[in-house]
């Protein structure tokens, strides 16, 4: 399918052919009626009026005048007839796939031209290079959806460095840490303000030298990405691209240039830099420096091969040697290539050249590339280490050295080496010897302010830098000095840092000891700002780390209450965000709007204008979620509004992308989302097929895979399994078609918990298991690794194959271990010690249940607890036949589900109340409480429950000799059970009739 046409003054905007409308002024009649406007389309919020000198989000019509004068501008900088018009070829050309950095309105028109409707083009800007020639990079985030392996990934990345490499004077090394280029695949808003737009017409962008983001490059996650192949879009030519940019080199108008703006398609593996482009980054940068190396029957000589007024390569470097009195035979010079001239026969000596290319001119000082040269040449170890002074012998050598000297091609064009040399040291000039002076006295400045730093200086220098391993050691050090001082309020901020550092590291069992160690001391001391600090880092720990945002809000709301009772109506406000924040993450969109409302007030009140941006902007999120996108839209406005009011270019720039953006598909997605997690099926299929419409007509691949397998996951939990196993194999095909490892694996596990959960049938599931599994070993992705263990293990268990259960829930056991994930980790102790119950190892079975029930409120995971009570509560009744003390494990379990308010779990534990009172012979009480279990599964349409829950009611009425009751739940069971096609339920209660 076609992709839509591209939208033309929009492209010639975001490419730098039209100019912004940040530029153009309102006069004050208009304004007044915009903020009038903007204030009947909240309704809720008071609206100051504000001066505003530019407009931007209401957009005013363009001209004609205006976007013919811009396609001209598009059709010369791309080649085609300037003609101004929209036509085929240049509606063609929009369609393309290309990077999203705007061209270089220089190469067309100057910085002082005007349209003819008046309005100022935005220049570019000339290209900067870095000013360093040693550089470091790192993939600081792989291809998230993507049939890509990360090691495919890292060889193309380093080929694409490795290419510049050899055309220009740069090296590029990649580590570990915080890099000059750091490199990610994204999607959509991933960070940098610059939004992606789906696979298709934009597929990159890249940053200019500088510190912080500048130099980093960011690809489009929504893309085919493809290594080697014509198929998709070929990695290894989009990275020279945008790393060029990287490098400082701007869009290039030539069509056989790496930095032409558009996607050239699949070159091949063996792609080299065009020549334009040599031209470009060595004026950036430089050419590289030839050393001549000549070796004569007395010595070895270095000759600088170059001309150049920038190089402090002036010399003659001279290293006599005398090989024939230490029984040293002439080199073997590889005299091949136009480069080279053979030995000179006309001495007595023997002689011969042989060129080097150095990078940079203080490599020959060192010699770190010449010598070793010299050692292929056939020279020993001491002959390339042992320097003298010229003597007077090597000087008479000179004219035979003269002789041999070659001319070399550099980018200069071919030098002529005529001119005398004359052997010594390198020429300083004055200057330079001041400089050198200063640069030293600069140097023994700053190492004596280093020496003063304390061990916390330290520790936060490499905090910031993202370094945190040395910084932990530094602030573990300060916290020892600061307990030997015996200072409390200096050690509780130590105990801060130092959790920081540890949260930093993703080690959160430390960083909550020392959090809650800081915590103790400020209420000891009365410290109420240093508790209110230890509540804020604990909550957002929990939101972001722990991803427990329900945890996270009984930290803020202490937070809060501190905050209102010092009166710190910023702190407050703080508290107000992060709240709203937190119930937005639970999708309770209500809520996180009414906190940020509070926010907002409070950033108004305190005329803080960046946090009113930010506040504005949270409220435009939930009520978008809230399927009011009329008010998330005012709301935008009034945040660019006072962006442009702050002159803040980033978040104007931010807010327009997204109001500017066609988010129909991710709004139907989001809204689909939240009804699912809400329960609510029916209205998020409603919203995943409209998403399956969008991405149909797109023709995105990608994402049209995610929502086939997101209109299958909603029929199976409508138990239309029909049409879910539809859906799911449709999906899987396009995955496995296009080399998809992500979704087929996503498939494989839906499928299979189909098969084991509804259909009844895991001896089938453990097929699909079992294809998840191959694939995440394949990827080497050992957390889904861990998740094909717990399948399998829940599989066999259901099989009743109980020892097989144990062995894979032990290799689950295992992964959570060695990944240190605690939540994980509890789990796997839980199915361990469960299949030791169904084995009758009471003994086993207590120790894990024991051990994970530690962990879980170690971590504080509510969730993990609530699970160990009721496995402990199912072995006491089931195994220890002591239904009396299973109850007090079942009314812990309650406790909690409540607490978290899981109603799902609440009635699970109404069942196991319900069961464990029908077998201490108390059928009234048993009845009461499944009386309370068929209310929530009848509210939340839970049909497999529901069957569950009829049945053991319709046990109790029978026992309370009341047949007619018993036989009316049988009934409903067996219409649930036929509604599902759960033939074995069917099977089950026919018999159970029959016995009435």
């Amino acid at each position: 399918m076609e992709k839509p046409e591209p939208d033309c003054e929009s492209f010639l905007r975001r490419h730098g052919y039209l100019p912004s409308w940040r530029n153009a002024p309102l006069t004050q009649d208009r304004q007044k009626r915009r903020n009038k406007f903007l204030q009947q389309k909240t309704g809720d919020v008071t609206h100051k009026h504000v001066t505003v000198r530019r407009r931007h989000a209401i957009r005013r019509k363009v001209s004609r005048a205006a976007v013919k004068f811009g396609l001209k501008r598009l059709q010369e900088f791309a080649g085609l007839p300037t003609t101004g018009k929209f036509d085929q070829q240049t509606r063609a050309l929009m369609a393309r796939k290309r990077c999203s950095r705007a061209d270089p309105v220089s190469m067309v028109m100057t910085r002082s031209s005007r349209s003819t409707t008046g309005d100022v083009m935005e220049d570019v800007g000339p290209a900067a290079p870095w000013q360093k020639k040693d550089l470091t990079y790192r993939i600081a985030q792989y291809p998230g959806e993507n049939h890509l392996l990360h090691s495919e990934v890292d060889e193309t990345i380093a080929r694409v460095f490795q290419i510049w490499e050899e055309v220009a004077p740069l090296t590029f090394n990649a580590i570990d840490t915080v890099a000059d280029i750091e490199i990610k695949f994204g999607r959509d808003d991933h960070g940098d303000d610059t939004p992606f737009d789906g696979a298709g017409h934009t597929l990159a962008h890249a940053f200019s030298p500088g510190p912080g983001i500048h130099g980093d490059v960011h690809f489009d996650d929504a893309e085919l990405w493809t290594v080697d192949s014509p198929m998709g879009t070929n990695l290894l030519m989009v990275a020279l691209h945008e790393i060029g940019h990287s490098l400082g080199l701007n869009h290039s108008d030539n069509t056989n240039s790496v930095m032409y703006p558009w996607y050239p398609g699949y070159q091949g593996s063996s792609y080299t830099i065009p020549a334009v482009d040599v031209m470009a980054i060595q004026a950036l940068y430089g050419a590289f420096l030839t050393v001549t190396l000549t070796w004569t029957g007395n010595g070895l000589w270095f000759t600088p091969n170059v001309d150049d007024e920038n190089s402090s390569l002036k010399f003659l470097q001279n290293v006599n040697r005398e090989p024939q009195d230490r029984g040293i035979s002439a080199p073997n010079l590889d005299t091949s290539g136009p480069e080279n001239s053979q030995p000179d026969d006309s001495g007595p000596d023997e002689t011969g050249v042989k060129s080097v290319r150095i990078r940079k001119p203080e490599e020959a000082l060192d010699t770190p590339e010449i010598f070793p040269q010299a050692r292929n040449l056939g020279l020993t170890d001491e002959d390339y280490n042992r320097r003298r002074p010229a003597s007077e012998a090597s000087r008479k050598s000179e004219a035979t050295m003269e002789r041999q000297q070659v001319n070399l091609k550099t980018s200069r064009g071919s030098v002529d080496r005529t001119k005398p040399k004359h052997a010594g040291n390198a020429f300083i000039s004055m200057g330079k010897r001041l400089g050198y002076v200063l640069t030293l006295c600069l140097i023994l400045i700053v190492v004596s302010r280093v020496r003063e730093w304390s061990e916390r200086d330290w520790g936060l220098y490499y905090f910031k830098k993202g370094e945190f391993e040395p910084a932990l050691d530094w602030l573990r050090k300060d916290l020892e000095v600061q307990k030997e001082s015996g200072d409390t309020t200096n050690q509780k901020t130590a105990h801060i840092y130092v959790a920081d550092t540890y949260r930093s590291l993703g080690k959160t069992d430390e960083a909550k000891f020392h959090y809650n160690t800081a915590l103790q001391m400020a209420q000891q001391t009365g410290d109420q700002h240093g508790q209110m600090e230890v509540y804020f880092c604990l909550g957002d720990m929990q939101r972001e780390q722990l991803h427990s945002p329900r945890t996270a809000i009984q930290y803020y709301e202490q937070y809060l209450a501190l905050a209102r009772q010092l009166g710190d109506r910023r702190q407050e406000g703080t508290a107000y965000n992060r709240l709203g924040r937190a119930h937005e993450e639970m999708g309770e969109y209500t809520k996180s709007l009414e906190w940020n409302k509070k926010y907002l007030n409070m950033s108004q009140e305190r005329g803080d204008k960046k946090q009113q941006i930010t506040a504005h902007k949270n409220i435009a999120v939930s009520y978008k979620a809230l399927g009011k996108p009329d008010l998330a839209r005012a709301h935008y406005e009034l945040a660019i509004t006072i962006a442009m009011e702050t002159g803040n270019k980033q978040e104007q720039e931010d807010i327009d992308k997204r109001l500017a953006r066609t988010e129909k598909g991710q709004d139907a997605i989001k809204l689909g989302s939240s009804h699912y997690e809400a329960g609510e099926y029916e209205s998020a299929l409603e919203w995943f097929l409209k998403d399956l419409e969008i991405q149909q007509a797109r023709g995105d691949l990608a994402n049209l895979i995610a929502a086939n397998i997101n209109a299958g996951k909603t029929y199976r939990l409508l138990y239309k399994m029909d049409l879910a196993t539809s859906y799911l194999n449709t999906a899987l095909k396009m995955a496995q078609r296009t080399g998809d490892q992500h979704g087929q694996m996503e498939c494989y596990f839906c499928m299979g918990d189909m098969q084991r959960e509804e259909l009844h049938s895991p001896h089938t599931s453990i097929q699909y298991y079992e294809q998840y599994l191959a694939l995440a070993r394949q990827s080497g992705n050992r957390p889904q690794e861990g998740v094909a263990y717990n399948r399998l293990g829940l599989a066999h268990y259901d099989m009743g194959e109980f020892e097989t259960a144990l062995k894979w829930h032990q290799k689950h056991l295992k992964v959570s271990q060695e990944r240190e994930d605690k939540k994980d980790e509890v789990k796997a102790h839980m199915n361990v010690g469960n299949a030791y119950r169904s084995l009758s190892k009471v003994d086993q079975a207590t120790s894990h249940f024991n051990t994970a029930l530690r962990m879980g409120q170690q971590t504080g995971d509510q969730h993990g607890q609530m699970e160990v009570y009721r496995r402990m509560g199912d072995l006491q009744r089931e195994q220890l036949h002591s239904p009396r003390t299973s109850i007090q494990y079942y009314e812990q379990y309650l406790a909690l589900a409540r607490q978290l308010g899981d109603r799902h779990h609440e009635g699970v534990a109404y069942n196991r109340l319900g069961l464990a009172h029908d077998e201490m012979g108390e059928y009234e009480a048993s009845l009461e409480w499944d009386e309370k279990d068929l209310k929530i599964r009848q509210e939340s349409g839970d049909k497999a429950n529901l069957l569950i829950t009829h049945k053991n009611m319709a046990v109790t009425y029978k026992a309370l000799g009341k047949p007619d009751l018993a036989r009316s739940h049988y009934e409903s069971a067996m219409t649930i059970a036929m509604e599902t096609g759960n033939k074995q339920e069917q099977e089950n209660i026919e018999k159970r009739l029959a016995g009435l």
